[in-house]
């Protein structure tokens, strides 16, 4: 067994199997933009966005497209040495690595005996594996925990010094993904409710030190900062981003069940109900897989008291009824712990000879309880779409508060955390499973493609749209994109619009992947063939987990309906109406 004591060992281990189980899974969602990236770093590390990337409807500049430099600049390195994809995400060891050990120092802080425990459940949840993918949000999140997890060891110390490292790890964080701002604004709190704040003066000056070097690089370079762009492009206000309130029940009830199991631990230890929370929450997802259930609601004001009045009508699901129940269930577990641990401090704070550890319980649990509040507001300031990866923040600051509740409540009964944990990667296996699927369909319907046409392409070319995966999986193949008609003007760089000749193929999938819009009804175009990629799996991520209201779904028709297009006629594709 590992020690608690020195607990590497364990850390390399769960750090070594998130990596593993991430390594063969295809290229998925955002995979095939970074690859555009990276390979622009590793070509000309000093022009990293002078190149058109081709990710929405036509190519644009690359400073168009959101892309912070650290992961396409880390890809880049073995991307130099591998065209292996399975080697690419071997790489991302480190980050996965960092993620631990920040965890389990965080954990370690402030549950104690409880830290290796929490850091299983956290790196090895739904919400964390299934993301990692060749993605942004995991390596962001893991650097700016170690950032974090640096700053308490530097006010623990009162050292400068380190304070100031943990701000250059914080800038790093921030130019991974922008979510990362909020580890300095984390620091502060922390700073102000331990009275440390003349440490956060060198940690913000680090965190902007290096991430104002990038920023003033790229505008000397083309002109713009990548960030003020970015920036200036966002036109949302927080309250048009109202309509994301709803989904801090339902994005968290998909993927953080194991942290309501863990929350009844904490409020009321005894077997029974914490065993009967995760039956019940694992039954969900159970009915979830066996049953399509749809609803269909109707509102409208009272005829009697308003007359006669415009009815609203509105389509659910089985899973946004379900996991906003959970999630509900989840923040009224979350705020009764962090109330409970208030009322503890109370208690200790009223004892005439409090011990020392009962003394610095009160401004850790206050820090825990506004660095919950923290992500809530970065969820809705940094969120452009819902997706679960918006919400590992969140669940992180959730493990910990309920954790730091568990180990003084669970002492005689350990094993109920170790059921939570139990729940937490039988859910992982699901989910991860699931998604992998999803990730593979889209690399088996390029390669069904390609079998199918085979030697009847006659040396014309096969044409597609199509993004995520199944464009990495394309250009692999050879198959050049579609880029339809569009205005260059002042953009005479861009490439043109896409020519088609007759005998062409044309491969379109169907609109459950984001894909250039091009008019299908044009008579030139003549539908040949069209298959589907489908199996027995009654669940997927795909969009859900990625850029829906929940993280899973029931699946009612195939994973992907694929289209094969003759061209009759030399044609030019028109943006479709």
């Amino acid at each position: 067994m590992f020690s608690r004591k020195r607990p590497g060992g364990a850390l390399f281990l769960l750090a070594a199997l998130a990596t593993f189980l991430n390594a063969f899974k295809p290229l998925h969602i955002d995979d095939a933009a970074y690859y555009a990236y990276a390979r622009q770093f590793a070509s000309s590390p000093l022009d990293p966005y002078g190149f058109t990337v081709f990710w929405y409807q036509h190519p644009e500049p690359a400073n168009d497209v959101l892309a912070p430099p650290v992961l396409p600049l880390w890809w880049s390195l073995v991307l130099r040495l591998t065209d292996e994809p399975v080697l690419w995400k071997l790489w991302l060891f480190p980050f996965c690595l960092c993620l631990a050990w920040a965890l389990h120092a965080l954990a370690r802080r402030f549950a104690g005996r409880l830290a290796l425990p929490l850091t299983a459940l956290t790196v090895l949840s739904p919400a964390f594996l299934p993301s990692l993918n060749l993605m942004l949000d995991v390596p962001a999140q893991a650097l700016s925990l170690a950032a974090l997890a640096l700053f308490l060891d530097a006010a623990d110390r009162s050292s400068l010094f380190r304070a100031a490292l943990a701000g250059l790890v914080a800038g790093v964080a921030m130019q991974t993904k922008y979510t990362g701002f909020l580890a300095p604004a984390a620091m502060f709190l922390y700073a102000l409710t331990h009275r440390r704040l003349r440490l956060w003066l060198p940690a913000i000056a680090g965190a902007l030190a290096v991430f104002a070097a990038w920023e003033g690089f790229l505008a000397w370079r083309y002109g713009q900062s990548h960030f003020l762009y970015h920036l200036s492009e966002s036109d949302d206000s927080l309250l048009e981003r109202g309509y994301l309130a709803p989904l801090l029940l339902s994005l968290p009830g998909t993927v953080a069940s194991a942290v309501l199991v863990l929350g009844v631990a904490a409020l009321r230890p005894r077997t029974v109900p914490v065993l009967a929370v995760a039956a019940i929450t694992l039954l969900g997802y159970v009915a979830l897989a066996c049953v399509d259930l749809r609803f269909r609601g109707e509102v409208a004001a009272s005829r009697p008291l308003f007359g006669e009045s415009a009815t609203t009508i509105w389509d659910f699901t089985l899973a946004e009824v379900l996991f906003g129940a959970y999630g509900m269930a989840l923040w009224i577990v979350v705020g009764a712990a962090a109330w409970r641990l208030c009322r503890l401090n109370r208690l200790f704070l009223s004892c005439k000879r409090p011990k020392a550890s009962q003394r610095i319980a009160r401004p850790d649990d206050w820090f825990l309880v506004l660095w919950l509040g923290l992500e809530v507001a970065g969820f809705f300031a940094l969120s452009p779409f819902p997706a679960v990866r918006r919400v590992l923040g969140l669940i992180i600051v959730m493990v910990l508060l309920t954790g730091r509740l568990a180990a003084r409540t669970c002492r005689a009964r350990p094993g109920l955390v170790g059921s939570a944990v139990a729940h937490g990667v039988l859910l992982r296996l699901v989910f991860q499973a699931v998604d992998f699927r999803a990730a593979g369909v889209q690399r088996e319907a390029v390669r069904r493609v390609v079998a199918w046409i085979g030697s009847d392409a006659e040396g014309q070319t096969i044409w597609y749209v199509g993004h995520w995966g199944f464009q990495f999986y394309a250009e692999r193949a050879g198959l050049p994109p579609v880029v339809p008609a569009y205005d260059r003007s002042g953009s005479a760089s861009l490439p043109a619009p896409s020519r088609l000749v007759r005998g062409d193929w044309l491969v379109v999938p169907d609109d459950s992947l984001p894909q250039q819009e091009i008019d299908l009804n044009d008579p030139r175009l003549r539908l040949s063939y069209r298959f589907f990629v489908d199996d027995w799996c009654p669940l997927q991520t795909v969009r859900f987990f990625y850029g829906g209201h929940v993280g899973l779904e029931h699946r009612r028709g195939p994973h992907l309906e694929v289209r094969l297009y003759r061209v009759q006629t030399d044609l030019m594709p028109a943006k479709a109406r």
